[in-house]
């Protein structure tokens, strides 16, 4: 797991999920690291 993933899931699991806009966030945070990861492996 890399450190992007780590912190969106921290975020993710510290906030409560019935804060959506919180989820987004965290979804987002780990869709970003996603991209990043892949274009820097590709």
């Amino acid at each position: 797991m890399s450190p992007a993933d780590s912190f969106a899931t921290a975020i993710g699991v510290g906030i409560e999920p019935t804060n959506p806009s919180a989820k987004l966030l965290a979804d987002r945070v780990a869709k970003l690291s996603e991209l990043r990861l892949s274009h820097a492996q590709g």
